[in-house]
Formats: C-alpha cells, structure tokens, sequence
C-alpha cells in the first residue's frame, strides 16, 4: 500500500522522531571510572554488590526507638533494560542487622527485594552527570522484635538510598527515610537511617548512563 499525501507526511515525521529517540537512549551502569558516560568500563550484569555499614549505627526511629550497630546490604543487578531512563535493574539478596538496642533487640529484614539504580544528573539546572543517583528498593519489610512483647514492623511501597560515587567507595545512604509501621503499642510512622560502603573488587564505582 502506497502512502499519499497528509499519510505520507506524517509517516516520515514518525520515523525521524523515532530514530533520533533511538538514537539517543541511553542504559544505566555501575562504571569503574569516573566520566559523563560509562564507555567500556562498566560492571558486567549480573554483579553482586556487596555493602557494609559505615555510619555509627542503623537507627529506626518511631515509639520505640531501635539502633544496631552493624548492618550489611547485599545486592545483584540482574537486567540492563537499555533504554534511558530506564534503571539497572537489581535484587537485594541479603540485608542484616546486628548488635541491636534500644527498645527492641532484634531486627530482621525481609529478602529478596526488587530493586534499581537510576543515575541522575546534577547541578541546577541539573544538567550534568556526576556519578551519582538513586537505589530505590521496592516493599521492604523490617521486623524489630525483642520488644519486650510487641512485634513492629516497618514496611513502605518503596524507599530510596541516595547514591554518590567516589574513588575509594560508593556511598548508599538512606537519610531519614520515612516507613509505616503496623503493630501493637508500635506507633504509626518511623524512619530509617544509615550509610553503606560499596565494597566491590573495584574500589571506584560510579553511576553513569551508557550511551
């Protein structure tokens, strides 16, 4: 079939906006390298990234307050959707807390959880890529029991870590990131704060897009 006129027009205006779309997506990447795109220095998928706990504590605030002082995240990507925005796509695998006190002396994390990074660029306006973004994690559940009866449970539909490269280690730091809570005597809201230290076999690690 033969495309006329208006027809005609309209699907050459398609297909230029379509390859100039394509033209310009772009992935997302955990680079070894700092640059403004991740050009043959990114992480293979799927990776385990693993994360050790660097602030003083874990602290969950709420009507009972709880602090640990050790905590690990473990996380693997497992999908590179190619397109921009899209994120890497990952799971935490493994998430820990220990040397818990406080109101409770147990804390307990659900896994496995969807999750993805998504670099973001900065400055304002931000137009620039720095090597930094976001790890959403996608419905945690962290139980605190030990609580001398009640078992609390603090849950949300996500929560977001900041992420910031750097040349020693990847920072994810969740700053008072605010979660519901359901339990008697457990109060209605709380919030989670921590930093965790990248440590893969490269020391650097930066958040980037690929073109």
């Amino acid at each position: 079939m033969k495309l006329r006129g208006p027809l005609l027009v309209a699907a050459l205006v398609f297909a230029t906006f379509f390859a100039g779309y394509a033209g310009t997506s772009s992935a997302t990447a955990l680079c070894k390298i700092q640059l403004p795109e991740c050009v043959g220095n990114a992480l293979p998928v799927p990776e385990t990234v693993p994360a050790t706990m660097t602030s003083t504590s874990a602290l969950f605030t709420q009507t009972l307050g709880t602090s640990c002082k050790a905590s690990s995240l473990e996380l693997e990507t497992t999908e590179d959707l190619g397109f921009s925005p899209e994120p890497l796509v990952a799971k935490v695998t493994g998430w820990k807390f220990s040397s818990c006190s406080g109101s409770c002396s147990t804390v307990t994390a659900k896994t496995p959880l969807e999750a993805d990074f998504e670099a973001l660029r900065d400055g304002s306006p931000p137009t620039n890529w720095h090597g930094n973004g976001n790890l959403k994690i996608l419905s945690p559940e962290i139980k605190l029991s030990g609580c001398g009866g009640p078992v609390c449970t603090d849950g949300a539909a996500s929560i977001v870590l900041k992420v910031i490269g750097g040349s020693l280690h990847m920072k994810l730091i969740a700053s008072s990131v605010p979660m519901s809570v359901s339990g008697t005597s457990c109060g209605s809201s709380a919030t989670l704060s921590a930093e965790y230290s990248v440590m893969t076999k490269t020391e650097g690690l930066w958040l980037e897009p690929v073109p």
